[in-house]
């Protein structure tokens, strides 16, 4: 068992009332936590402690170790999930998504809701659906180059370039690709977040350029 779920539950246990906020994939490293680990968390929950579940990049996941926390909604759990239409369909400035609970607990969330959506981010969603960029030629690249990265489940991936990311941040930008920004303490990793075939040519092209110096 992870150790960190120990720590965390034997805190909840304490305090009355909490909320345990787990990001899953994990922002920034894109890093996941199994549902092993999940549902021994979820059978230890006080009474009192509620657990959020961020699947913002769930959809990229290709493990067969990692679900979706859905079905402990759906057995009544003190479980909230949450689900974006920002990463996985690029719709960020739309603000859409949804949150599953039991009844009583989405209940707690009404007064936090505008209920309201527009007609553009409907239709956006409606036809985001078809879509899903993938990651794989991305990270065969960096294989073949023997770069190492933290292994992705989201529509980012953070690369180690064995010297402070700082200096590909700096110099990207002036070559045409906006990088992430610095993530301390991972000072030696670059974010990148996937784009279109061309999108993705450009910043090998260009990250390659820095790398070699």
């Amino acid at each position: 068992m992870n150790i960190s779920w120990v720590v965390i539950a034997r805190v909840a246990i304490n305090v009355a009332r909490w909320l345990i906020y787990l990001c899953n994939p994990n922002n920034p490293t894109s890093a996941v936590t199994s549902s092993t680990d999940i549902d021994w968390l979820v059978n230890h929950l006080p009474a009192s402690t509620i657990l959020l579940v961020d699947e913002a990049y769930i959809h990229f996941v290709e493990r067969n170790d990692v679900q979706s926390a859905l079905p402990y909604v759906r057995q009544g759990k003190n479980v909230i999930v949450t689900r974006s239409f920002s990463k996985i369909y690029g719709m960020a400035g739309l603000r859409a998504g949804f949150a599953a609970g039991k009844p009583e607990l989405i209940g707690k969330l009404e007064s936090l809701s505008l209920n309201v959506i527009s007609i553009v981010a409907a239709r956006a969603i409606v036809a985001a659906l078809a879509d899903r960029d993938n990651i794989r030629e991305l990270t065969t690249w960096l294989r073949e180059r023997d770069l190492k990265f933290i292994e992705p489940n989201a529509n980012f991936l953070m690369i180690d370039v064995g010297r402070n990311a700082r200096e590909f941040i700096t110099a990207l930008p002036k070559i045409g690709v906006a990088p992430g920004r610095p993530f301390p303490p991972l000072d030696n990793h670059l974010r990148i977040s996937i784009g279109t075939d061309q999108d993705m040519a450009k910043f090998r092209e260009a990250f390659w350029k820095v790398y070699k110096g």
